[in-house]
């Protein structure tokens, strides 16, 4: 079925794809008339979209010059942790208490499927963005199972932080094992119907690891 959308959601749609796909540079400040010609829009639908990014933290507008990819800060690096924690924690809680459902047996079905791509990319190439598109598929697969449209929203809006932060993370030896290692415990402990003490302390551990390492990085 076709569906309509105006400039500025198509502008919108479009410029988020990019940043997505990694088809913009990070430092580049990008001419918004520049944009708005190659997109075909004009400039107070462009403007609407590039507030809207900017929003939700994709790009920084620098006024009178352009736009340029966010650089996120420590807070950005904190308050993403601390909201994968809250969403992911209560899903995993919840697919562990209802996994006898047979929904959610597919969600678990399909997890395992997930993290048997990543462990196949972990012991044939070591490829980085392959394993890290498998790993942000992990975590949206347990934020799906919860069926909440709200925790979908959110999570697609910080896809980008998310993808930004687990690239940085990942590029530390040895830490490709360790991040399939924890995703099995968390897995396995899901498929045992652990006590949501448990779960929330391998979603917790899991993320901190991530959180740190970034901020080493910023330090």
């Amino acid at each position: 079925m076709y569906v309509h959308r105006s400039l500025q959601e198509q502008a919108y749609l479009h410029l988020k794809k990019l940043i997505i796909e990694c088809k913009l540079e990070p430092d580049v400040i990008y001419s918004e008339t520049k944009m708005c010609s190659e997109l075909g829009v004009s400039r107070t639908p462009f403007k609407v979209a590039l507030a809207r990014l900017s929003q939700d933290k994709y790009i920084d507008i620098i006024p009178g010059r352009g736009f340029c990819l966010h650089r996120m800060s420590y807070e950005d690096v904190h308050s993403t942790y601390k909201v994968r924690v809250a969403i992911e924690s209560f899903c995993a809680i919840n697919l562990a208490s209802n996994a006898d459902q047979l929904e959610n047996q597919k969600y678990i079905e399909k997890m395992n499927g997930i993290l048997a791509s990543m462990e196949q990319a972990l012991n044939h190439n070591r490829n980085i963005e392959v394993f890290s598109e498998f790993d942000l598929e992990f975590h949206k697969c347990l934020v799906n199972s919860a069926k909440n449209d709200e925790f979908d929203e959110l999570f697609e809006a910080y896809q980008y932080r998310i993808s930004s932060l687990t690239a940085k993370n990942l590029i530390v030896s040895g830490r490709l094992i360790e991040a399939c290692d924890e995703h099995r415990e968390i897995l396995d402990a899901i498929s045992r119907k652990e006590d949501p003490n448990c779960l929330y302390g391998l979603i917790q551990t899991h993320l901190e690891q991530l959180r740190d390492m970034v901020w080493s990085y910023m330090s």
